[in-house]
């Protein structure tokens, strides 16, 4: 039942997480500053990139707004029940 009631939204933050590490990643990188060479790339990946984080921000939103309403109790009911 916990596991029911929990994967999803682990799931979901294991995916943030992964996605908070790369981000960090590369604005530490030194080689952040070369997108001066190629601005038209840049700004291409860099739109992806942010769409990306975007998708990954509303997918959690739906994930935890969705535990909060109807997984959060799952555990705690059926252990009434029994």
């Amino acid at each position: 039942m916990l596991r029911g009631s929990c994967d999803d939204m682990l799931g979901v933050t294991d995916e943030t997480l992964v996605a908070l590490d790369g981000w960090l990643n590369t604005v530490t990188s030194k080689s952040r500053f070369k997108f001066w060479r190629h601005k038209g790339e840049h700004q291409k990946a860099e739109k992806e990139r942010v769409d990306g984080y975007v998708q990954l921000k509303e997918k959690l939103d739906r994930t935890l707004e969705v535990f909060e309403k109807e997984k959060r109790c799952v555990c705690g009911r059926r252990s009434v029940i029994l």
